[in-house]
């Protein structure tokens, strides 16, 4: 996903083996709470904190327990130079 002047988002496989695989949600439910993120972003990933060596970061979505939906973590890495975010994993936090 691109928007504008934004950056690129794209999944790593870890990623992709974890929203398949290890989440308490079918993959739609979690695509579906997790576009927001995704969102965010790919207008400003690093708006979020960094939490390992110096290019990890961690974006948070809330449980909605309404919804039925756990709270999620999804970590990233950030290339500036291409405009590229990277997702690297996601669980429940």
């Amino acid at each position: 996903m691109v928007n504008g002047n934004g950056y690129e988002v794209s999944e790593e496989w870890h990623y992709t083996d974890a929203l398949e695989n290890r989440l308490s949600v079918s993959v739609q439910q979690a695509d579906e709470a997790l576009g927001a993120i995704h969102y965010a972003l790919s207008l400003n990933p690093l708006a979020f904190d960094v939490v390992y060596q110096e290019d990890i970061r961690v974006a948070h979505l809330q449980e909605r327990t309404l919804d039925g939906l756990p709270a999620f973590r999804i970590f990233f890495r950030v290339n500036e130079s291409s405009r590229r975010v990277y997702l690297l994993f996601v669980d429940h936090g």
